[in-house]
């Protein structure tokens, strides 16, 4: 289905299990990139944020496969 390096979208959903404070709900719309998968089931995807830039961490949150879209890459023109 997904793997590390997938580029994603993540798409308003149900949202079970999502950040009670509201911080994963910024993140519909938003491209992302897979780095790894959870032990729920789930797959990590990385954003780049204006946080991870200033505090020297990534920023990446665990999202069920329902709430992810894969989004295709431009490979040029041939």
């Amino acid at each position: 289905m997904f793997k590390v390096g997938d580029k994603v979208k993540i798409v308003p959903t149900k949202r079970v299990d999502w950040n009670l404070k509201g911080r994963m709900e910024a993140s519909v719309g938003m491209l992302g990139v897979v780095v790894g998968g959870s032990w729920t089931g789930g797959f990590d995807v990385e954003f780049c944020t204006y946080e991870c830039d200033t505090d020297g961490h990534s920023t990446y949150w665990t999202y069920d496969p329902a709430d992810m879209k894969k989004v295709s890459s431009f490979k040029g023109n041939k």
